[in-house]
């Protein structure tokens, strides 16, 4: 297992930074918890995931969800992060996490501009539908490239947009839902983690 994260992870952030933490193959208890520095909550865990690790896999852990002032908890879930079988080294790979507790199913598209002889050409890619809470959609190999992101409720029709965001061969990349797309409220936000 890793050292704790000095100071905790802040709101839309990764631990470790990059790459993957150990933890031997088995039943596992997942905890994400308060830093042993914190000054109001030390060592205060927020969430508890089961899940039965198997040996040669790949995880992700996510707390998502309304904070409940009342038992100090909130929630949180687990995906396998499911590689593809047969890398092709030119693309890129990407996937989307839904961790919006309130949407219904969540579509991206990605988006590239360009401009040649004074023209105008929109490429789109479109990498999800129908995503459920407290699930991925499989990763989606795409030609590298400066891309816009839109990420849409499918219910509501409300999107919350990355600017353009470059991503490179050779590459896997999650995006999730930070912020509440609902309501606005925390605003929404697509984070963007490199995987490998």
């Amino acid at each position: 297992m890793d050292p704790e994260a000095v100071g905790g992870v802040a709101f839309g952030g990764t631990y470790p930074a990059n790459q993957y933490a150990l933890t031997p193959a088995g039943q596992t208890a997942f905890k994400a918890q308060t830093s042993s520095t914190n000054l109001t909550m030390p060592n205060a865990v927020l969430t508890t995931v089961d899940k039965n690790v198997e040996e040669g896999k790949y995880y992700s852990l996510f707390t998502s969800g309304v904070y409940n002032a009342t038992t100090k908890t909130t929630e949180g879930f687990i995906v396998e992060d499911i590689f593809p079988k047969v890398a092709d080294t030119a693309q890129a790979n990407i996937r989307i996490v839904n961790s919006g507790f309130n949407t219904s199913t969540l579509s991206m598209i990605l988006t590239l501009t360009k401009v040649t002889n004074g023209v105008t050409r929109i490429d789109t890619v479109n990498i999800a539908s129908g995503v459920p809470y407290k699930s991925a959609s499989p990763y989606v190999g795409f030609r590298p490239g400066a891309y816009a992101i839109v990420v849409t409720d499918l219910a509501s029709g409300k999107k919350v947009t990355r600017a353009a965001t470059t991503f490179l061969t050779d590459r896997v990349y999650t995006l999730a839902l930070r912020g509440n797309l609902i309501t606005g409220v925390p605003a929404p936000f697509i984070d963007n983690t490199v995987n490998r």
